[in-house]
This record gives C-alpha cells, sequence and structure tokens, in this order.
C-alpha cells in the first residue's frame, strides 16, 4: 500500500516546514477540544434528556424480567443493569438476528401482530418512549399496568406478573374509551 501511495504523494521537504504554524494550528485544536467538551454535568443531562435513568434505576430494585425496550437504549440498560438481565436487543442484535429487529419494528410500531409477538418472545415488562404509540396502546390493554414513568420512558409489567407498584399512577381523561377502542381493533 505504502508503495502505491509513494507515487502520489511528494518526498518530504524539510525545508518547507511551518514550525510556528503547525504548533499554532495544533494549539488551536487542543484549546477548541478543551473548551466544547461537555462537563460532567453536562454529559449527566444529555444522559437524563435521552436514557430511561431513573425507570433503569426502578429495574435495578426488581426482580429480573423479559424485557422489551428502545433499541437505542439496549446498550445503555446493559450497562446500567448489568449483563445478567435480559433485554430484548441492542446495537450488536443489529447484526446477529435480522428476524428479531424485523419483530422489534412490528411491536414498536404496533402493527396487527404486536401481542402475539410479545407473546413470543415471553416479554414481561416493556420500557418504552412515554409518549409513543406503543404506550398508548398498552396503557388500553386489561393485562398491562404502568408502574413507573420518567420524563422520556414509561414501564409496563404485565399484570400477572407487575411488582408493587407504590401510588397508582393517575388515569388519562377519556382513558377508558381509548381503551375499548383499542380493544376493539385488535379484535378482543
Amino acid at each position: 500500500m505504502a508503495k502505491l501511495l509513494a507515487g502520489w504523494v511528494p518526498a518530504y521537504n524539510a525545508a518547507k516546514d511551518r514550525y510556528l504554524l503547525n504548533a499554532f494550528l495544533l494549539a488551536l485544536i487542543l484549546l477548541g477540544v478543551v473548551r466544547f467538551f461537555p462537563s460532567q454535568q453536562g454529559l449527566a443531562d444529555i444522559v437524563e434528556r435521552g436514557f430511561p435513568r431513573s425507570a433503569a434505576d426502578y429495574l435495578r430494585g426488581q426482580p429480573a424480567v423479559r424485557l422489551f425496550h428502545e433499541d437505542l437504549w439496549g446498550g445503555y440498560l446493559v450497562r446500567r443493569l448489568g449483563q445478567q438481565r435480559k433485554i430484548f436487543l441492542d446495537s450488536r442484535s443489529l447484526y446477529e438476528e435480522a428476524g428479531v429487529f424485523g419483530d422489534y419494528l412490528s411491536i414498536i410500531s404496533v402493527e396487527p401482530g404486536t401481542l402475539p409477538l410479545l407473546r413470543k418472545y415471553g416479554i414481561e415488562a416493556c420500557l418504552i418512549e412515554r409518549d409513543g404509540p406503543l404506550a398508548t396502546f398498552l396503557s388500553a390493554l386489561p393485562d398491562w399496568q404502568q408502574v413507573h414513568a420518567d420524563k422520556v420512558s414509561a414501564l409496563f409489567y404485565r399484570k400477572s406478573l407487575r411488582p408493587d407498584p407504590g401510588p397508582k399512577l393517575a388515569g388519562k381523561p377519556g382513558a377508558e374509551r381509548n381503551r375499548a377502542r383499542m380493544l376493539q381493533a385488535i379484535g378482543q
């Protein structure tokens, strides 16, 4: 490879070096890195806005369950909860299990096969975007209950498996009407 590139790159000429210019450019780059690199608090704020930190803390205090979650949260959950916890997928799964990602897309999009797919994988809990379509869908189903919510996420357990949720979460206006519509849509 070096022999191929040698024909295209001119030979080194020490007379062309600009030491002061190189030093100035290097100092400018270092200053930019130091100036724009986020602080510890800045990094914590980024995590707080984009990842389910309090939900992960909640899960750490509960028995391990088969967990369905947003795809971008997989690596975070492995790091936060430990590798002994069963999560649905992380970035490695995209390359290893192509069929699982297709099923993930069907579930998260609330396609007609959502409930059978959740049963197929033995999903016992769902950690999903708080305002996403799957959260709306699960809140309308009688066998799922929201047990935790934060700014980013909502955690649902199957009622037969749910832990003690603490104080009951307030219902949303029209929840019963929405539940009846959802059940009618899925044929139950």
